[in-house]
């Protein structure tokens, strides 16, 4: 599927505040650092305290005022990956600044050190340093020097962590779940108290992207209405009972949505082709001609000569089992009626008389003839 997606229905009452479906929203949409930073910078900065670059002067100099147990400045690269967080973006995905600078902390524990922002600063920012070893520990820190080939290794190893943790880091939702939109649906429901149904309106989410596993086993979510047009991943999560109906769901609505109709035997008897040997079956050449069936059988389909040719190559046998074959052949498919044939038991033919077993001989058969049964 080029746009495989899912409709996701909520539990109890969170399909009715608009509130409350947008929080399952913004968990389910997947984020990664990237989608909420605005840029990214690299300086030399060698005292973590007294930091050179201007904007963060203030609020790095507040921050080791009442530094954690775990802050050590004197364990800091001199190189900074100052990472500034987009205000916008944070608010929609109802992100904080702690929460982002928790999850690289704990990512990359005992590797990187990671200040940051309050969530009411004027710009979201985190400053990202590299943690020396121990036999590092004391050391004085040098002017810059390009031709040291140590600040060298340092700047293209924090280069490094700033593509992967910008691409791969993924701090909410789920993977495969790239964006989540919301609509209002018309649904009925049963009223138990006045025992009947009536209509009422849900928050449902639709997905760009799909991870039906996991998805149906969030709490907020109801298993049980959840939708997806990836037939494959049904496949995989639900079996091939599941994969026919949703097949089956599918193909109707493609049909119906122009006002076209189709009777369900035709459509049933598809689905049930595909589905009939426990996978997933493609109905054009590629699918139907590559199953074990008789030459003739194949050949009615496509590909005449090519299948034709490889069965006279390959001495390959027909046995006649199927309609195409015997209607090629002028005979009686093998189907309802034709299923059965009438055989003789010879058990009961046995004359009681003389103990011949058998059937009397046509020659002394007594003829049938016209009128024959009539009095004179």
């Amino acid at each position: 599927v080029k746009t495989p997606s899912l409709a996701i229905y909520l539990n109890g009452n969170l399909g009715k505040e608009q509130e409350r479906a947008k929080d399952v929203q913004s968990m389910l949409e997947h984020t990664t650092l990237q989608k909420v930073t605005s840029f990214t910078q690299i300086f030399w900065d060698p005292d973590p305290v007294n930091t050179r670059v201007q904007e963060d002067k203030e609020w790095v100099s507040e921050y080791y005022e009442l530094p954690d147990e775990e802050d050590n400045p004197e364990r800091c690269s001199p190189w900074v990956l100052r990472i500034q967080l987009s205000s916008k973006v944070m608010t929609d995905k109802k992100l904080t600044v702690r929460e982002v600078g928790e999850r690289i902390i704990k990512d990359f524990y005992g590797d990187l050190d990671c200040i940051f922002t309050d969530d009411n600063a004027e710009e979201l920012v985190l400053r990202i340093r590299l943690l020396k070893e121990a036999s590092e520990m004391g050391q004085e820190p040098c002017p810059f020097d390009p031709s040291d080939d140590k600040e060298d290794k340092d700047f293209k190893f924090l280069r490094s962590i700033e593509a992967n943790i910008l691409k791969e880091m993924t701090l909410r939702g789920l993977i495969g779940i790239k964006k989540v939109f919301m609509r209002e649906d018309t649904i009925a429901s049963y009223n138990e108290a006045k025992g009947k149904f009536e209509r009422s309106k849900e928050w449902v989410l639709d997905t760009d992207g799909v991870n039906m596993e996991e998805v149906m086993q969030l709490p907020e979510v109801d298993f049980r209405r959840v939708q997806s047009n990836d037939i494959v991943e049904i496949l995989n999560v639900l079996g091939i009972e599941a994969t026919r109906k949703a097949l089956l769901f599918h193909i109707r609505m493609v049909i119906s949505f122009d006002g076209s109709y189709v009777n369900y035997r035709h459509l049933g008897t598809l689905c049930d082709v595909m589905t009939q040997r426990g996978h997933l079956m493609a109905i054009p050449r590629h699918g139907v001609n590559r199953t074990n069936l008789g030459p003739l059988m194949k050949c009615s389909f496509e590909e005449t000569v090519e299948i034709l040719m490889d069965a006279a190559v390959y001495n390959e046998t027909d046995y006649m089992r199927a309609v195409s074959e015997n209607i090629i052949f002028g005979n009686l498919a093998p189907i309802g009626t034709g299923v059965m044939d009438i055989h003789v038991d010879d058990e009961l033919t046995l004359d009681p008389l003389t103990g011949a077993r058998g059937t009397c001989a046509l020659d002394h058969a007594t003829p049938m003839l016209p009128g024959g049964n009539k009095s004179e």
